[in-house]
């Protein structure tokens, strides 16, 4: 089966984030990839984790607060982040009318590759925003 084209940009997104963050030469295994929908600020996703992996989220849409850790983190639209296994989660927000879309990145490991281009953008406070030039 062929993959549709939001699936093609999703992964095309996931290869250009994941280049950025570990490096030109290196190959990234992606476990398994989730894509949450926030219809607005009612949604949320109760405070969670996943043991043993690295996370790489990429925020699309409404302005939401991420709960990582003991830190809350403002992900525009292009934001992305990146965490390990610490307790996480997006809390409920009334004043959010507009929806998002979280794609979450699961990385267990990656390894050095000779051909792998790098995409460059701009990082603030440990978050990186896509359209930035």
């Amino acid at each position: 089966m062929n993959p549709s084209i939001v699936d093609q940009a999703i992964i095309e997104c996931i290869r250009a984030v994941t280049t950025y963050i570990y490096g030109m030469n290196t190959m990234t295994v992606v476990d398994h990839v989730y894509v949450n929908y926030y219809r607005d600020g009612n949604d949320f996703c109760p405070t969670h984790r996943h043991k043993g992996t690295e996370q790489i989220i990429i925020s699309l849409g409404a302005t939401r607060r991420l709960h990582v850790g003991k830190r809350y983190f403002e992900l525009d639209d292009g934001d992305v982040i990146v965490f390990g296994s610490s307790n996480h989660g997006v809390p409920q927000e009334s004043g959010v009318t507009e929806g998002r879309i979280s794609i979450a990145v699961f990385v267990t490991s990656h390894y050095v590759s000779e051909d792998i281009p790098i995409v460059s953008h701009m990082v603030h406070d440990g978050v990186c925003n896509l359209f930035d030039s």
